[in-house]
């Protein structure tokens, strides 16, 4: 049987997270949630998601916490020679957020379906479209 696997990153957003969890949670086997410390602008940032506050959802939930930045990340210097650099640096930080997301669904299976989203697009899994 398919299962689903919802993947997402959290930073601060408890009420979304907890609409998340309400509206997907008949459909979705596990869900996977990754926190940086590190904002997407490189700023530190303390761990902010405590499972204790969706007891609902807590044994479906695999937390995942990324506590160092990528490693190849663009310099002070280098974004000061050209500003895109930083944009760069939070695609970098991006990607390690969906990196580690693949921690999270080890024991998936071929048939099994993986969303990776940010946590405000939550897919209808009601639709006619998903459904075919």
């Amino acid at each position: 049987m398919m299962k689903i696997y919802d993947c997402t990153t959290f930073y601060s957003e408890k009420m979304m997270m907890n609409l998340r969890f309400n509206i997907l949670n008949e459909h979705v086997h596990k869900f996977i949630i990754v926190e940086s410390s590190f904002s997407h602008s490189g700023k530190k940032k303390n761990f902010n998601f405590d499972i204790s506050d969706y007891s609902k959802f807590k044994d479906k939930i695999i937390y995942l916490k990324i506590d160092k930045e990528p490693t190849n990340l663009y310099t002070d210097a280098d974004i000061l020679i050209n500003p895109i650099y930083k944009r760069l640096n939070s695609i970098k930080r991006i990607e390690q957020s969906y990196d580690c997301m693949m921690e999270g669904v080890l024991d998936a299976q071929d048939e099994d379906l993986i969303f990776i989203s940010d946590n405000d697009e939550i897919p209808n899994l009601n639709s006619n479209k998903f459904k075919k």
